[in-house]
């Protein structure tokens, strides 16, 4: 299992438009991912690509790092 998991709150928090929820499988089709991994991703049991760590942050208007912070702090030390 990775050690790395994604900020799932920060996820929820800024999901777009909280009056229109926006469901996994709706963000993964966006992504282009299945919904199985934006699952494993959310979970930690898988740590997306660079590239789809930033689809992600994009969709989200957030910056990669929030999402993903561990893998942000390997990268600077």
């Amino acid at each position: 299992m990775w050690t790395e998991k994604m900020n799932v709150k920060l996820l929820k928090k800024y999901r777009p438009d909280k009056a229109v929820p926006v469901t996994d499988a709706e963000i993964a089709k966006h992504l282009g991912v299945t919904r199985q991994a934006f699952f494993l991703w959310i979970k930690g049991k898988q740590i997306p690509s660079t590239e789809n760590q930033e689809k992600l942050a994009r969709f989200l208007r957030v910056a990669v790092d929030d999402l993903f912070p561990e893998a942000y702090e390997e990268k600077i030390q």
